[in-house]
C-alpha cells in the first residue's frame, strides 16, 4: 500500500515532500552480444544544507542468460557543501533477474557497493531491490514502483535503510526515455527520513 501510495505522488505533487532533488540521464551502447556499456552523469541537490554532488557512473553488464544479468561498476564525484569540496567514489557489484508476463515486469536486484549511495559514507552495504514496472502499449507509459532495503555489513555502526520508490516512465522514441519518480528513505537507526524527487533522461544506441 505504501508502494502504490508514493506511486501516486510521484505523478501528482511530489515537491511538497520531497527535501532533495536528482536529475540525471544515461548513454548506453549494447558493442558485444549481451554486453553493455553505459555512462550515466547525475547532478543531486539538498537545499536545506546547501549541498550539491555532481557524479557520474560508468558500468559494463553482461546478460549471461534471458533473464540474468551480472553487472560491474564505478562512480566517482564531487560534493560542494557552502563551497566546501570533497570527492568521492565506489563500485558496485549487481545481479539482476528479470521476469515478464503480459505486460509487467518484476525485476530483483543484488548489489555490493563498498559506499552509501545517499551520503556517501565510506561503508560497505548489501542491498536488495524488488522493482515492478506495468507497460501501458497505447499511451507509450510505463508506471513503476520498487522496494530496497540497505543492509550494513559493519556490524558497529550499521545504518541500515528502506527505500521506497514510485514513479512513471514516458517513452520519447524508440531509443529515448524519460522518467519521473519520487522515494522515501526511511533511516532505521537515525529516524533523518526524507524524499527525493527524481527525475532522467536515457539515451541507447
Amino acid at each position: 500500500m505504501r508502494l502504490l501510495l508514493l506511486a501516486l505522488i510521484a505523478t501528482s505533487n511530489p515537491l511538497a515532500a520531497a527535501n532533495r532533488i536528482y536529475i540525471g540521464s544515461s548513454l548506453s551502447t549494447e558493442f558485444l552480444e549481451g554486453l553493455e556499456f553505459e555512462v550515466a552523469p547525475e547532478w543531486r541537490s539538498e537545499p536545506s544544507s546547501n549541498t550539491e554532488k555532481y557524479q557520474a557512473d560508468i558500468s559494463l553488464s553482461y546478460e549471461l542468460l534471458k533473464q540474468l544479468k551480472l553487472g560491474i561498476g564505478y562512480r566517482i564525484g564531487t560534493t560542494d557543501t557552502d563551497g566546501e569540496r570533497s570527492d568521492h567514489d565506489r563500485y558496485n557489484l549487481d545481479t539482476k533477474y528479470s521476469l515478464k508476463w503480459e505486460n509487467l515486469t518484476t525485476q530483483l536486484r543484488l548489489r555490493y557497493t563498498d559506499g552509501n549511495d545517499e551520503e556517501g559514507e565510506d561503508k560497505k552495504y548489501i542491498r536488495y531491490r524488488v522493482k515492478f514496472t506495468y507497460n501501458l502499449k497505447e499511451l507509450n507509459l510505463s508506471p513503476y514502483i520498487a522496494y530496497e532495503y540497505y543492509d550494513s555489513l559493519d556490524l558497529n555502526t550499521g545504518k541500515n535503510r528502506h527505500v521506497y520508490i514510485g514513479g512513471i516512465g514516458f517513452e520519447l522514441s524508440e531509443r529515448q526515455d524519460l522518467s519521473i519518480g519520487y522515494r522515501w528513505v526511511d533511516k532505521i537507526q537515525s529516524k533523518k527520513d526524507y524524499g527525493v524527487m527524481q527525475t532522467a533522461y536515457d539515451f541507447s544506441f
